[in-house]
């Protein structure tokens, strides 16, 4: 049987689910390399392997280190 249940989901839009494009702007400089570097090797990754587990991952990782940010500069 095929389960076609998802067991991550890539989400991208809004306030708490920036697209990588949104990443870049809003990372600082050093953050940004080290979230580039990530990406491309999820994407790297991705492209081999046929799974998008790793980019799924890697920019949940990277929406809630901005989340994060962007709480602490609101306080």
């Amino acid at each position: 049987m095929n389960d076609r249940t998802p067991h991550r989901t890539i989400h991208i839009g809004g306030p708490t689910h920036p697209a990588p494009a949104e990443l870049r702007a809003e990372l600082p400089d050093d953050l940004r390399m080290d979230f580039e570097e990530a990406y491309q090797d999820a994407l790297a990754e991705a492209n081999a392997n046929g799974t998008l587990h790793p980019l799924a991952d890697t920019l949940a990782t990277w929406q809630a280190e901005l989340a994060r940010r962007r709480a602490r500069a609101a306080d």
